[in-house]
């Protein structure tokens, strides 16, 4: 996943 830049984009990545 992105979790580069912001912290809410990492944590839907690791949910989604």
């Amino acid at each position: 996943g992105d979790c580069s830049g912001h912290y809410k984009k990492c944590l839907l990545a690791l949910i989604a």
